[in-house]
């Protein structure tokens, strides 16, 4: 049986994520990454000061396809406007890579199926729709 002592020397460390991006825990919710995160703060102030009704965080959608889900896209956030409209908006750091790719996928096939169009936040301007 090895001591607690033992077992932290010998441990592989954790590999980073590729892009370095750090989950962060906020108001009990888990984000993906430190923007995603200050972006929700943004949010809980326009919504404070009257700019937006309210908004959703990880929100599911399955995508189905002839009666059959193929799969899920969780948006970051749903934000509903003093309109009564609805954006559905996704924080992207890098736009690279397979994750990145995967996301294009099923962004087309929500758009294809259900008619929703996602906003991209860029982390480097969360503020800014792009």
């Amino acid at each position: 049986m090895m001591t607690p002592a033992e077992y932290q020397a010998h441990r592989v460390p954790k590999k980073p994520t590729k892009y370095r991006s750090r989950q962060t825990e906020v108001d009990g919710i888990r984000f993906d990454s430190k923007a995603e995160a200050d972006y929700y703060g943004q949010l809980r102030l326009r919504a404070a000061a009257g700019e937006i009704q309210g908004f959703d965080v990880q929100v599911p959608f399955p995508i189905i396809v002839e009666g059959v889900v193929v799969c899920t896209y969780v948006a970051d956030f749903v934000l509903y406007h003093l309109d009564g409209s609805q954006e559905c908006q996704d924080v992207k750091g890098a736009r690279s890579g397979p994750a990145y790719k995967l996301f294009r996928l099923k962004a087309k096939l929500l758009e294809a199926t259900r008619g929703i169009k996602i906003t991209i936040i860029t982390s480097k301007s969360p503020a800014r729709n792009q």
